[in-house]
């Protein structure tokens, strides 16, 4: 199932030529049995008409943006931009096969790790990645957040924060119970979250497997 996020304000009010053209499209995607469309509105009006507004089989997720946020995002104009990964992994595989995390993972594992997640590609002006994010979860309660990383030579810019900033605002991912994650040095990015040391360390338990992709490969942990 393919999941299509679409800006659903042009189908609030008197339709535009935009409106015209969103209102002709959607339900034709919508009768596809496998695309799962969503329509978002960004507006107060939104929040109260868009769910009327969608035509049938189209789920209406709209959130309220505040201008604060939207000022934000045009100050941040001149980062690179983050988007829903759905790219090549080359980047993503080489830079985890040689993380302290996941030495060694192979392509095929990381392959399957991607597409059982929602994950965020950082790119600049001409498309090449310089970063990426992975997050597991059931889009109700839990997330998972792993595998955040920036290319040396773009860091120093904030752009680590940045792409947080991106996947902690996705609307498929507010009103969640818990986040998680595990880091060995980067506290301080995520504490800028709200992340936090667990208040019941005892209570939390692990099947862990430290080295398994180095097993045959004849790497060194």
């Amino acid at each position: 199932m393919m999941r299509l996020a679409l800006d659903g304000t042009p189908l609030l009010g008197p339709r535009s030529g935009v409106g015209e053209v969103v209102s002709g499209i959607v339900p034709e995607l919508a009768r596809r049995p496998e695309v799962d469309v969503v329509a978002y509105a960004l507006t107060l009006r939104g929040r109260k008409d868009l769910a009327a507004a969608v035509p049938p089989g189209v789920r209406a997720a709209s959130r309220w943006f505040p201008a604060r946020g939207v000022r934000q995002a045009w100050l941040r104009a001149e980062y690179p931009r983050v988007e829903q990964w759905t790219g090549r992994i080359d980047v993503v595989h080489a830079f985890l096969a040689a993380s302290y995390w996941a030495r060694g993972i192979p392509r095929a594992t990381v392959k399957r790790s991607i597409e059982g997640s929602l994950c965020f590609g950082l790119y600049d002006a001409s498309g090449r990645q310089l970063g990426f994010a992975r997050v597991v979860t059931d889009f109700a309660t839990f997330a998972w957040v792993g595998d955040v990383f920036v290319l040396e030579e773009a860091r120093g810019r904030g752009l680590a924060v940045w792409l947080m900033e991106v996947v902690a605002a996705h609307p498929d991912l507010q009103g969640l119970r818990r986040w998680g994650l595990v880091t060995r040095d980067a506290h301080g990015l995520y504490e800028k979250f709200g992340f936090a040391a667990p208040a019941n360390p005892a209570g939390l338990m692990e099947i862990a497997r430290p080295g398994m992709y180095l097993e045959g490969s004849g790497l060194k942990a």
